[in-house]
């Protein structure tokens, strides 16, 4: 009998019970709802601008729905890897997106007063603005902030509607990923695109590992336009907006 990688590698397994269960859970749900009336409550809000006295407040609000979102995110992460034939994952990563994206505009006024708050101001030395300093300071660099206000916001929208997607497509072209190897004991093993990656990462028998990497360049290589088609998109999109900020390829690769 074939031995399951996992035991080779003694592997955690992730239980989703642990989290939220299920995209249909209870739990999921609420945690979705409540990340969606957390995004209302941040826009109704906010205005164009944000004044000092509600930084912190505001901040406070900004990161529990940030927060909840990272926690749905990689569950949907995780939920997907497991099983990347449920087409319920799709759906709900698109409306996490869309709700992030609401988000992300929705702090912009919020990030712009902490740009403009002097480095000896207090606030930096409270909650919670003295653990969000290293992240303030960071994304006052990232290329994004060379964008006016608007073109961000219709960067996040274009994003969310046009470029996030292409995910989705490369996790369609994942799932032709499906082939046999052979390990050392002649034994034959189904090879899928997550269970590929374990192997060549850490399987401890040589002959396997050789069997998948022949295996994956096949596959790939039988795919191989759809790949870069669907890469030359993905670049094509970030070579427009590094255009847009006025940037170049190399220097945003380079940041620190």
């Amino acid at each position: 009998m074939t031995q399951n990688i996992n035991d080779v590698l003694q592997a955690p397994a992730w239980q989703m019970a642990d989290a939220y269960g299920d995209v249909d859970a209870p739990r999921y749900r609420r945690s979705f709802d409540a990340l969606s009336a957390l995004v209302g409550k941040l826009e109704r809000s906010m205005s164009e601008t944000c004044p000092r006295e509600k930084i912190s407040p505001t901040l406070s609000l900004y990161e529990e729905a940030v927060t909840l979102s990272s926690s749905l995110a990689s569950f949907l992460k995780c939920l997907g890897a497991k099983d990347s034939t449920d087409s319920r994952i799709a759906d709900e990563n698109s409306a996490l997106l869309g709700l992030s994206a609401r988000l992300n505009q929705a702090g912009a006024p919020l990030f712009e007063a902490m740009y403009a708050l002097e480095k000896e101001d207090e606030l930096w030395q409270q909650k919670p603005l003295s653990h969000w300093k290293f992240v303030v300071q960071e994304r006052a660099r990232d290329w994004h902030e060379k964008l006016s206000a608007e073109d961000r916001a219709w960067l996040s929208t274009f994003e969310t509607r046009n470029f996030h997607p292409l995910g989705d497509v490369f996790k369609m072209l994942q799932k032709g990923v499906d082939f046999e190897a052979i390990n050392a004991k002649g034994e034959k093993e189904r090879i899928r695109a997550a269970k590929l990656v374990a192997v060549i990462k850490g399987a401890p028998d040589r002959a396997l590992r050789e069997s998948v990497n022949t295996g994956m360049n096949k596959s790939y290589a039988a795919r191989a336009e759809l790949y870069a088609s669907l890469l030359n998109q993905l670049h094509g999109f970030r070579l427009t907006a590094f255009e847009r900020a006025g940037v170049t390829p190399l220097s945003v690769s380079l940041a620190v």
